[in-house]
């Protein structure tokens, strides 16, 4: 079996971010989503990054993802 980084999201299982991995899910999302073509991938983009931001800059708060 091949495990992902603990950084990345995991498309299959939930994948929580704490407001010390932010920084690096920050940049990784800059950097992959300014290539994606999907429409609502786009629209989605600016909220998710809005909610990386204020996982930053408040305590005890994370960043969710759940998995399918």
């Amino acid at each position: 079996m091949v495990r992902k980084s603990t950084r990345s999201i995991d498309p299959y299982g939930d994948t929580y971010f704490n407001e010390m991995q932010i920084e690096t899910f920050l940049a990784e999302w800059d950097r992959i989503f300014d290539k994606v073509k999907e429409e609502e991938a786009k629209r989605l983009s600016p909220e998710i990054k809005s909610l990386a931001q204020r996982c930053k800059q408040e305590h005890h708060l994370y960043l969710r993802f759940l998995g399918d």
